[in-house]
């Protein structure tokens, strides 16, 4: 029997390796040990001792001992790490009535100070201290961890701490491709080539309001636009899709018309983003809709040129014929919204379907990017689904309200966390999607008693086993449930709002690089770095 004070989490099991403590330099740990007759313990190294006895060790926080078991039936000895855990560490609970498929789960709670991973004891085998407040944050392919902050910074970051901040549109006046505005914090792809795909939040000013919502809206008006971007690992634009240059503001739902960021109206609310075999599926929380789009093609890097006219230069000869009729959008946004390609001139010019506001160099030209299909939302002729077999919409409800995480599986299918904000309680719906025929067919849902209202946020994710992982929007709760609905993972913060809780699957989760990670993270070169941008870190009141 092995326990401590300040006390261990989870209480102590030969079958748990990990455990952590809100132990510090100021507060040591005691560690009180009771073996049984020919078992040893060593406690942080100390000679190893049999019987009842009890040890003393300090570390500051985030790092780490071990206790060292041997049985004299068994070899190897087992060990079991200890880590200390930051003071204001959030707190929670943990319950585990049944076998998870997951092996761990990532975690951050909206305007969190410590994004974490969750084995499935609840233990936080790693967590990362971003330079200021953020709701985002997961693994990358490449076994590193990403985190955008509130402020707008994205880092790419290797488990022991070092950073690689990710160029911000707008953020260096040596390359003009970048369009001004600043990085949205809800979603970040690392694509296998290096590059990354993000959001840039910029405002168009002039909007008339009154002829998109009607009366009472204002005939001039400044509106936050989202802006995906596809970025070099140096901040170079390789395409880019503006959504209002896509989709009319008047697809706005009528509850999200009053919704203003930072003096503009958050008319679109971009929150996801998802590779597919097509192109991107995309959800904006204020159009109650998710789109799935065609993959823009890049025209030329960083060197075309946008004249006052309707023709335009691409210096590194990627027009075809085959582009004419294609939609096309610019890096600098001289091209108005619904211009396409009206004639092909030669490889290096074509015309536009109407003529750019301005005259620029160093611009980037994207081709495509056309909707393929949408669901949810207003009605759109020849892009929205027809929705079969949902009983939300059967029931005659809208097949989503405020919803968050459109992801689309191995088999074609689109997984969505409906929020239900004002209207139901917030679920983790599946599609079956049929674009030649236009439909989608629903293909399942569960959701969960503890969580009765969405105001935002939230994921849903399916494994291939075919257990769901949801981090309930707006709440504290975090659980697996398998398709029938049964919860075999729970996991409840004392306080805050959850973003998003990501599975890691089954085989992926390297105990060993987190444990490294974290000591290289707190070793005593760090120590300091660690301090000052603990202090530094101020909350936020910014609403996902």
């Amino acid at each position: 029997m092995i326990s401590t004070s300040p006390a261990l989490f989870p209480a102590f099991s030969p079958w748990v390796t990990d455990y952590v403590s809100r132990c510090s330099a100021s507060t040591p740990i005691q560690v009180f040990v009771n073996e049984p007759q020919g078992t040893t313990a060593s406690v942080d190294g100390q000679p190893a001792q049999s019987g009842s006895f009890t040890a003393q060790v300090t570390r500051d926080v985030g790092q780490s001992f071990t206790i060292v078991v041997q049985e004299p039936s068994l070899q190897p000895a087992s060990t079991y790490y200890v880590r200390c855990l930051p003071a204001d560490f959030p707190t929670w609970t943990v319950q585990h009535p049944g076998p998870t498929q997951a092996d761990g789960y990532v975690v951050a709670m909206a305007d969190a100070k410590y994004p974490a991973i969750f084995d499935t004891n609840g233990v936080p085998l790693w967590w990362g201290i971003p330079p200021g407040p953020t709701a985002f944050a997961q693994f990358l392919p490449d076994g590193t961890f990403a985190w955008i902050t509130a402020a707008g910074e994205a880092d790419e970051v290797g488990l022991d701490g070092t950073i690689h901040t990710i160029r911000q549109a707008g953020s260096s006046s040596d390359d003009p491709t970048l369009r001004p505005g600043i990085t949205d914090w809800h979603d970040l792809l690392k694509l296998s080539n290096g590059d990354y795909v993000l959001a840039v939040d910029t405002t168009r000013t002039g909007v008339d309001l009154e002829a998109a919502w009607g009366p009472g809206y204002p005939q001039s008006a400044s509106v936050l636009d989202q802006v995906i971007e596809e970025l070099t690992p140096a901040g170079h634009v390789v395409w880019s899709w503006d959504a209002m240059d896509h989709i009319p503001i008047s697809e706005t739902d009528p509850q999200w018309r009053n919704q203003v960021s930072n003096g503009s109206y958050d008319a679109y609310h971009w929150n996801s983003i998802e590779p597919t075999a097509t192109g991107y599926l995309l959800s904006f929380r204020h159009l109650d809709a998710i789109y799935s789009i065609e993959a823009p093609t890049r025209g030329t890097s960083a060197d075309g040129q946008t004249n006052s006219n309707t023709t335009i230069t691409a210096a590194d000869g990627a027009f075809t014929a085959a582009d004419v009729g294609s939609a096309i959008t610019d890096s600098l946004g001289d091209i108005p919204a619904g211009t396409t390609i009206a004639a092909y001139v030669s490889n290096t010019q074509v015309t536009l379907s109407q003529a750019a506001t301005g005259t620029d160099t160093d611009d980037v030209f994207t081709i495509g990017g056309n909707i393929l299909w949408k669901l949810g939302g207003s009605p759109h002729p020849g892009e929205s689904l027809t929705v079969q077999n949902d009983p939300v919409v059967d029931a005659g409800g809208a097949v989503f309200s405020g919803q968050h995480d459109a992801r689309q599986l191995a088999d074609g299918t689109v997984t969505v966390h409906d929020d239900g904000t004002n209207t139901r309680s917030p679920r983790a719906v599946r599609y079956t999607i049929d674009p030649t025929n236009m439909t989608a067919t629903w293909f399942g849902q569960v959701s969960d008693p503890l969580v009765t209202a969405s105001v935002c946020c939230g994921s849903a994710r399916k494994l291939s086993g075919g257990d769901w992982v949801m981090g309930w929007g707006a709440s504290q709760t975090v659980t697996e449930m398998t398709p029938g609905g049964i919860r075999v993972f729970l996991l409840q913060f004392g306080s805050g709002i959850l973003y998003r809780a990501i599975p890691v699957p089954a085989g992926q989760l390297d105990r060993a690089a987190l444990r490294a990670g974290m000591d290289a993270q707190y070793s005593s070169s760090s120590a300091a770095r660690t301090a000052t941008q603990s202090q530094q870190w101020t909350p936020t009141t910014k609403v996902p």
